[in-house]
Parts: C-alpha cells; sequence; structure tokens
C-alpha cells in the first residue's frame, strides 16, 4: 500500500485506523530516508542529515519569479547535468557540470622530473620529449572546441597542439627546455 494523506478520517476509531497510520509512517520513513541519514542511525548527530540530493530532471529551466533561485538537472546532449538559475531571467542560467562555466580540466606538471602535481580531469601526461607532452582525459570531450589555455616557467612557448576528445598533444619549439611548471586550462563540455 502506498501512502495515504487521508488518514485517519475525523471519525476514524484510532484502532480501527492503526494499520494505516503504521503503513503511512513506513511510507514517509521509507521516502525520506532515501536522500537522508535514517530518524534511527546511531549516530544521533547524524540523524536526518542529508547524505545527498536526487533531483529529478526538468525539460525547461523553472524560471521562478523573483527573488526565487533554483538549482536542477536537465539533459544536455544524452547526460543529466546540473544547472543553477538565478531568479526568473533566462540569462541567469549558469550549468554547473560537464562544462559550463568551470574549468573541466587543469594540471600542473612537472616536465623535468615527469610528475604530475595536480590535475582535474587528467588520466596522464606523456612527455615524448622536452618539447612535446600528450595530455589524456579522464572523461572525454563532446567535441573538439574546447578552450586551451597553456603557460609554463621555462623557454616552452606552445607552438601547436593536436586536439582529440580523448587528449590533447601540445607541442613547443625544438629548443625547449622541459618546464619545470606546465600549466595547463580546459574550458570545454564533456561528454
Amino acid at each position: 500500500m502506498t501512502y495515504s494523506p487521508n488518514i485517519p478520517q475525523p471519525t476514524d476509531d484510532p484502532s480501527d485506523s492503526q494499520p494505516l497510520i503504521l503503513i503511512n509512517f513506513q511510507q514517509l520513513k521509507s521516502i525520506f530516508n532515501s536522500d537522508h541519514v535514517t530518524w534511527d542511525d546511531a549516530t544521533v548527530a547524524n540523524r536526518g542529515q542529508h547524505k545527498q540530493i536526487s533531483l529529478v530532471d526538468v525539460v525547461a529551466n523553472p524560471n521562478l519569479a523573483s527573488p526565487k533561485s533554483s538549482v536542477y538537472t536537465k539533459t544536455v546532449g544524452t547526460q543529466n547535468q546540473l544547472f543553477f538559475q538565478n531568479n526568473s531571467a533566462a540569462s541567469d542560467v549558469y550549468q554547473l557540470s560537464g562544462g559550463g562555466g568551470a574549468a573541466t580540466t587543469w594540471l600542473n606538471y612537472n616536465g623535468v622530473t615527469d610528475t604530475l602535481n595536480a590535475s582535474l580531469n587528467v588520466a596522464s601526461v606523456v612527455k615524448t620529449n622536452a618539447f612535446t607532452y600528450t595530455i589524456n582525459f579522464t572523461k572525454n570531450y563532446a567535441d573538439l572546441f574546447y578552450c586551451l589555455q597553456i603557460n609554463a616557467n621555462s623557454s616552452f612557448t606552445w607552438t601547436d597542439s593536436t586536439r582529440a576528445v580523448s587528449s590533447v598533444k601540445i607541442v613547443s619549439s625544438a629548443s625547449a627546455t622541459a618546464p619545470s611548471s606546465l600549466n595547463v586550462v580546459i574550458f570545454g563540455n564533456l561528454a
């Protein structure tokens, strides 16, 4: 049986409605527990706290009247993506995942010691020589139209790149020395 908002009725004897009341409580607990720590969790301080937020995809932006804002998901391509809309203004919609306003890939790599110091969305960096590096992505891009920014602390001056959805190869002049700090930032839509 599912949750019934009409239990108990004003004329019901509580003992007659008790089975239905118990079912309602079981249903409420089951629904609540899908995104929250259970009411009877062993750690009292955790009871009722969120453990996740599950969102159902919307077809269009919510366009709520000011002063309300929305966080929601909708499908982009074949993937569910997270969005924020500030009030009802269509121009104030920001995609929070899978590309949009934040860097989708970045790295700091030491070409002297071949060490990936820190990164996001980088599976590996392959150094062919002091002036050629291939960055392999953890998650592919949707297309080749991502924006790539590179800087380094040596004679490494980016002269060419070969883009793929799964990697990018960057090349400097043949006279370049390996940089001890190669920094790459990419903005684009992930697949």
